[in-house]
């Protein structure tokens, strides 16, 4: 029985992490420089982040939102970028709160992409979306890939 509670507060804990970071308890900042350097270490992409502004005052959804389309868009460059090299820049403002992921890849076809099953893609537009935000994509072959999410503040 007492192998199976513990089975079962891991599983939690599990859930209950990926549901919202750890890493956001100190901030969106905090848990993109984690992100960043963690995301370096696993690869051989050079990345970097860019911080315009400060410490944004978000929500917690807001801030698990941005997390996660930072994660999505880094896995991307990972495993379909052929980049050297990926720039996160956040830009807090009274009134928005912008992130671009930027890459040096090879870049992508959208139309081409629509066409088969990019849900991870639209994944990170729906997350944008849920929060009041939107979700860019630039890229064409040859030409690298940014990602561009820009979240209203209300006027804060």
């Amino acid at each position: 029985m007492r192998d199976l509670v513990d089975k079962t507060i891991s599983v939690v804990r599990n859930v209950v992490s990926h549901l919202r970071p750890a890493a956001l308890n100190f901030g969106i900042v905090s848990a993109l420089e984690w992100l960043v350097e963690d995301f370096g270490r696993r690869g051989s992409i050079a990345c970097h982040l860019w911080i315009n502004g400060g410490e944004p005052v978000v929500e917690d959804a807001h801030a698990t939102a941005v997390f996660r389309i930072v994660q999505a868009s880094l896995t991307n460059v990972a495993r379909h970028a052929g980049a050297s090299r990926v720039d996160v820049t956040l830009t807090s403002g009274d009134t928005a709160l912008d992130v671009h992921v930027s890459d040096n890849g090879r870049g992508f076809d959208q139309e081409e992409a629509r066409k088969g099953y990019p849900y991870g893609l639209l994944g990170m537009s729906e997350r944008a979306r849920l929060i009041g935000g939107s979700l860019q994509i630039d890229s064409a072959p040859d030409t690298g890939t940014v990602v561009a999410i820009h979240i209203p503040l209300g006027g804060r």
